[in-house]
């Protein structure tokens, strides 16, 4: 609740304004999980949601107080083909009035959302030229570096 405006005393005693302060964050994320197909599930439990469910829950959840910054590690592992699509198209959704940063070991995925991309390896930043990146020599580089990290 840290974008309730009401006092402590009023979250307390529940004055009238906690009420419609809460009814109004209450509206806010019904409407957050209708943008991410989930309306249906609003009273549903989160731990008795299949695991895409939760990742989108998780992404829905980071977007409630609206961050100008917005940290995802591997948004789209372990999720089926039609859950991680359905990623994909929010994410590219969600990139206006913010900065979405995230990292991945899919390269197409970078491709396709990102504006810039960089590369991590052996804790330096590198700038990645994304005109480069269908290069021989560039994919070798990164299947190079994978293979040193023991992700072979």
């Amino acid at each position: 609740h840290n974008q309730a405006q009401y006092s402590m005393a009023s979250g307390i005693f529940r004055y009238g304004k906690y009420w419609g302060e809460e009814a109004e964050m209450d509206r806010r994320a019904r409407a957050l999980l209708e943008v991410f197909q989930m309306g249906d599930l609003a009273d549903s439990k989160a731990k008795n949601l299949p695991y895409g469910q939760q990742r989108k829950l998780e992404i829905a959840r980071a977007l409630a107080s609206n961050p100008q910054l917005l940290l995802l590690d591997e948004p789209l592992t372990s999720l089926d083909v039609v859950v991680a699509e359905e990623m994909k198209q929010l994410l590219r959704s969600l990139k206006a009035g913010r900065v979405t940063i995230f990292s991945t070991h899919i390269l197409d995925l970078a491709l396709d959302l990102c504006d810039e991309i960089v590369l991590l390896n052996h804790g330096e930043l590198e700038a990645v030229d994304k005109s480069n990146l269908d290069s021989g020599e560039f994919k070798d580089k990164i299947i190079a570096a994978l293979r040193e990290e023991g992700h072979e």
